[in-house]
């Protein structure tokens, strides 16, 4: 079965305290940062600046947020993206879907998601909604510390596995202490429902219950480890599975592409991939070195940008894009 294009983005920001963990997320100059990082990068895809900060959100060392080459793509491709709060501490200041969620907890002090039912209803009225309207849709998300919730949420189903990072160098360490003090917390889980709600974030709810929605509508889970949990978990939860595909950049794809094919099938994953060594931009050159990788989209719009224009076209519109965004020529 051929896939459809998508005809509009869902993205689920969403903040969770993990992200306040010293180490344990880039999406932020600081720790406290991550939690303007979701409302900055919506505010950047749906209007092509920041509103709330005057620039794009950046890692520690000043590498842009992808929702920079999500904005680029959404240019290219038409698609408009609907922002939902899924649990985001700063609101952005466009209009996007009140859910009335809250950031998700520590989930090794305590239960990470006591508004897990409100998520879930608020997943299958979007869901409900999308259902009919539209042929496909593409699900996207922005939570820094997600990786480490996912991981957090995967390791009741699979001990070995492993999620990316926003980091070049993935903060293993750093991870696998959080997520043992989870587990300890907790005991074991067998419930996705139950492991979503003491270990994961409103994403990955909000995520699987709106596929729980879309019986004829084909899907695209737009990003890396995390949403191929959110894939993970939808399966094991017995959804129908068969509209369903992850696209991906081959950055994160590479990095944890064992990891990935343990939660979807490798013939529903399509990760594009683009040299970025290219780009007259050092921000953007450190993607090509295993910084960022994923996020906000971007898998899933560069797969989509580049069936129509080319690879040397889209690296310079993202450069461009970088310049007028940022104001910086490099």
């Amino acid at each position: 079965m051929s896939q459809k294009n998508p005809e509009i983005n869902i993205l689920l920001g969403g903040s969770t305290e993990v992200s306040r963990i010293k180490g344990i997320s880039a999406a932020g100059t600081n720790p406290d940062m991550t939690f303007l990082t979701p409302a900055l990068d919506a505010e950047l895809i749906d209007t092509g600046k920041c509103i709330t900060m005057e620039l794009p959100p950046m890692t520690p060392e000043g590498i842009p947020s992808p929702a920079l080459i999500t904005r680029v793509c959404s240019l290219i491709t038409g698609i408009n993206t609907l922002t939902v709060n899924a649990g985001m501490k700063v609101k952005p200041r466009i209009t996007f879907i009140e859910t009335g969620l809250e950031p998700a907890r520590d989930g090794s002090l305590e239960k990470a998601l006591p508004q897990f039912d409100i998520a879930w209803k608020a997943g299958q009225k979007i869901g409900e909604f999308l259902e009919g309207r539209y042929d496909s849709v593409m699900i996207s998300e922005s939570i820094p510390g997600g990786t480490s919730t996912a991981l957090s949420v995967m390791r009741y189903f699979d001990g070995k596995i492993r999620t990316s990072s926003s980091f070049m160098n993935d903060p293993l360490d750093i991870k696998e202490n959080y997520v043992k003090k989870v587990h300890e917390r907790t005991g074991k889980i067998n419930s996705p429902e139950r492991a979503m709600e003491e270990a994961g974030d409103y994403t990955q709810v909000i995520a699987v219950s709106i596929l729980d929605r879309l019986k004829n509508t084909e899907t695209v889970l737009a990003g890396g480890t995390q949403m191929s949990a959110v894939y993970r978990l939808a399966a094991l939860m017995k959804l129908n599975m068969e509209k369903t595909r992850l696209w991906t950049t081959d950055l994160v794809y590479s990095h944890r592409k064992g990891d990935i094919l343990s939660m979807v099938p490798e013939n529903r994953i399509s990760a594009y991939g683009l040299n970025f060594s290219g780009s007259m931009h050092w921000g953007l050159r450190e993607y090509g070195k295993g910084e960022v990788r994923e996020g906000a989209g971007m898998g899933g719009f560069l797969n989509l940008a580049g069936k129509l224009i080319t690879h040397d076209d889209l690296l310079s519109r993202i450069d461009a894009g970088y310049t007028r965004i940022t104001g910086k020529e490099d």
